[in-house]
């Protein structure tokens, strides 16, 4: 892999830094702030990653691991109290020493990365930037880092295995990132191509008061059951429907219905959706207030269960009916094996 990073966290001591406690949990989790985005993006599942901070007023490397996911997300982290949301470039990871156990660790020291020529670390800086990236230009002298902590602290590497499912022969790189996070521009951009892949019409709009699509039939599809769908999409795990975006879905619904007329089409033949990597389980109560208020039929589309759909327009192509898409939407999540169903839509 041509890029890797070293993650500076300040403090492996909690008392001094609460934010290393999400670092303890069995699928550790770190964030960065939104000036580091443009390092975020370039990594990837599987990136290399080294960990430096002070431990026991000692300042070095101390842990390593893998990247195994990353995501972007707004919500807050109850863990990081001094700023619960200012860190939304999350990062999990898999990591050989666990940073709660750190008594036995030969760390390299920060004053050997300066005489290592490490960048960043000429000098024996007091501060460091949040994260150090590596590419192609640099690489060696990270992976020189690595195998000196592996051997220093007799550490095992473990092993990454890459699972290739059907989604990974079938469906390309731009839409399998979804899984792997993106900002939430992209995300929202992602699934309205996915659904105009999908043979649907999609009309998205600028950022504001309006929903981020709303989804047509084509012909000739539109004359057997013509209906159409607002889709609010969220890059949000756990996402709970909170009640300003239920207001907005409510407002967009309405406002949506004279176009519906403009384009001849039945103002009660709405749905509504609300996409994203996975919802809780109150976001379902919501869904069924803004179908009482509205009488628009909405559901829960997981990113997953969307991938999945990709998957078997591309197996199945024209024998997958869109135009039956809406019986899936019945105020609920809609899962991967829901939409498995689709492969008998005919």
């Amino acid at each position: 892999m041509s890029v890797a990073c070293i993650l500076n966290i300040g403090s492996f001591h909690d008392y001094k830094n609460p934010h290393i406690v999400t670092l303890y949990r069995d699928e550790a989790l770190w964030g960065l702030m939104e000036k580091y985005k443009r390092f975020w993006e370039k990594l990837e599942s599987g990136t290399k990653v080294l960990i430096y901070g002070e431990y026991r007023n000692v300042k070095g490397i101390y842990s390593c691991g893998f990247i195994k996911a990353k995501e972007y997300n707004t919500e807050p982290v109850q863990e990081w109290k001094k700023n619960p949301t200012g860190y939304p470039y999350h990062i999990t990871l898999n990591l050989s020493v666990r940073p709660n156990k750190l008594n036995n660790v030969k760390p390299i020291t920060l004053k050997e990365l300066s005489e290592m020529g490490v960048p960043f670390f000429k000098g024996e800086p007091k501060t460091l930037i949040s994260i150090i990236f590596f590419d192609e230009s640099n690489i060696d002298k990270f992976n020189e880092l690595w195998v000196i902590f592996h051997k220093r602290n007799d550490v095992q590497e473990p092993v990454i295995s890459v699972v290739k499912d059907e989604l990974d022969e079938w469906v390309g790189k731009r839409f399998l990132e979804l899984r792997k996070g993106v900002t939430s521009e992209e995300f929202q951009k992602r699934v309205n191509d996915i659904f105009r892949m999908l043979g649907f019409e999609v009309i998205e709009f600028p950022i504001g008061r309006y929903p981020d699509a709303v989804v047509y039939l084509p012909e000739p599809y539109k004359s057997f059951n013509p209906f159409w769908i607002v889709v609010d999409s969220k890059n949000i795990s756990g996402y709970n429907l909170p009640e300003a975006d239920k207001r907005a879905m409510e407002e967009y619904i309405n406002s949506q219905k004279r176009e519906a007329l403009n384009r001849g089409l039945d103002p009660s033949k709405c749905y509504f959706l609300f996409v994203a990597p996975s919802f809780e389980k109150r976001a379902e109560e919501k869904i069924r207030s803004i179908q009482d208020n509205t009488r628009a039929s909405g559901g829960l589309l997981l990113t997953e269960a969307l991938l999945n759909l990709t998957l078997i327009k591309f197996k199945y192509g024209n024998k997958v009916r869109i135009d039956r898409f809406t019986e899936l939407i019945r105020g609920a999540e809609i899962t991967k094996d829901k939409i498995d169903s689709m492969k008998t839509f005919s």
